[in-house]
């Protein structure tokens, strides 16, 4: 009977993380994104990064006010995977090693983050489903066709003439 009892909180606290560590590529990805824009070869992909950009930015804001609407709060986790990531995706942007890998390498490590975060939304409509809380199960979904939407919109230049051009680039 007491294991009940606990069940929610851990998974209340499971919720808790995953949305946290969505926010956390929510508000350092777009500063990273920016420079991506900056360094790249390809001109298409400068303007899928800065869409990028913008679109993450109003996905923080959405994510926000659900945490608001939810009213409880976010807990800081231990984000070690996303954390890896992006400390690649900044080293990747410093180091300039070639500019085809350089393409090629931030296309895989944006994809990368991608998914987390739609792993972790995933999860986290999961979560707040089997807690009774519908509403921010709504609003995660709705944050999961956005975000999927945005994953279409990275790949595209980069299955068409993105990597075309990235390759006579070199």
């Amino acid at each position: 009977m007491e294991r009940k009892n606990l069940l929610p909180p851990a998974l209340m606290e499971r919720l808790r993380r995953h949305l946290y560590e969505i926010d956390f590529v929510y508000r350092r990805l777009p500063d990273v994104l920016e420079r991506a824009g900056l360094v790249t070869t390809v001109q298409q992909w400068g303007e899928v990064f800065r869409d990028q950009m913008a679109s993450t930015r109003d996905h923080r804001a959405t994510l926000a006010q659900l945490v608001v609407f939810w009213g409880q709060r976010l807990r800081p986790c231990a984000c070690t995977e996303v954390d890896t990531l992006l400390n690649e995706l900044n080293h990747a942007l410093v180091s300039r090693a070639g500019t085809s890998g350089l393409d090629r390498r931030l296309h895989q490590l944006f994809t990368d983050l991608r998914r987390i975060v739609m792993e972790r939304l995933d999860e986290g409509i999961d979560l707040a489903q089997r807690l009774g809380e519908l509403d921010l199960a709504r609003g995660l979904e709705a944050l999961v066709l956005v975000e999927h939407a945005q994953q279409q919109r990275m790949s595209a230049p980069w299955e068409g003439d993105g990597r075309a051009a990235a390759m006579s680039a070199a």
